[in-house]
């Protein structure tokens, strides 16, 4: 197993892999797919270009989780080259529907981030896997920095995904950004080795710090503060919760393994019996 932040080599001679082309390809047809799907139930008519863009953030985000946990070997850069491929695509198709340019943001913005965001959860979804370990003694921050990129996608679906459901239901609303942070906590509790139940706590103030600077930056939009100290005191609360019950998850399974006399060793859900 590699060290922290390192992947496991995979040619004899050690040296890093190369960009894997299947990967790339599996990464855009991928994203493709899903945000057409996520927009269809949200946006349809694509009249709220900011909400779309958001979408289009959590989906690069979520794909790379998917290459970067169900791929071998270690394929943190793929979808990074996907993400690009998918953003110059988008630009080219705006351009010739609506026969102008997209605005200089855009253009600007869209290549430079994207990689960035599919890249993070690619890593992400590496860590699930197991391709990188954090084997520092006590808090396992790659683990929080986890926590936080699972709960940035989470949060994002969740919200629009309740409004696009439940119309203008505050109530709705708050409910789905609850469970994600509950999701969050569980999907560290599970696929991390050892016992993670602080992580995601601590995680929690870095996501709800993100996810303000990222409302404001991009929704030019701005918290009251005590929903952010709400959000922070609840979130902590559901995302330990739900590391609590990833943890439980993982035991039975881990026994279930062991009963059974398989190899009681999941790619990223390793725990010493």
């Amino acid at each position: 197993m590699a060290e922290v932040g390192q992947a496991e080599p995979v040619g004899a001679d050690g040296t890093a892999p190369s960009i894997d082309w299947f990967w790339v390809g599996a990464s855009v047809v991928s994203a493709a797919l899903l945000l057409a799907i996520f927009l269809a139930i949200v946006d349809p008519g694509l009249a709220r270009p900011r909400v779309s863009g958001a979408l289009f953030v959590a989906t690069l985000v979520f794909t790379g989780m998917l290459i970067g946990y169900r791929s071998p070997g270690a394929t943190t850069w793929e979808p990074g080259v996907g993400g690009l491929a998918l953003v110059a695509f988008a630009l080219a198709a705006v351009t010739l529907y609506s026969r102008a340019l997209p605005p200089a943001e855009a253009l600007v913005l869209a290549p430079l981030t994207a990689p960035l965001f599919a890249i993070a959860g690619s890593w992400t979804g590496e860590m699930l896997q197991g391709t990188y370990r954090d084997d520092s003694p006590g808090l396992q921050w790659l683990w929080v920095l986890v926590a936080i990129v699972v709960g940035f996608s989470a949060g994002l679906y969740a919200v629009f995904l309740a409004e696009a459901i439940f119309g203008i239901n505050y109530l709705a609303v708050l409910a789905a950004f609850a469970a994600s942070f509950m999701l969050t906590g569980a999907i560290v509790g599970y696929f991390s080795p050892g016992k993670t139940i602080l992580e995601p706590a601590v995680a929690t103030g870095g996501l709800i710090a993100f996810d303000v600077v990222f409302t404001l930056l991009y929704f030019r939009a701005w918290f009251p503060i005590g929903a952010v100290l709400l959000a922070l005191v609840a979130g902590i609360v559901l995302s330990v919760t739900g590391a609590w019950m990833g943890e439980a998850a993982q035991d039975i399974r881990v026994r279930t393994r062991s009963a059974s006399g398989a190899t009681p060793v999941a790619a990223g859900a390793r725990k010493q019996l």
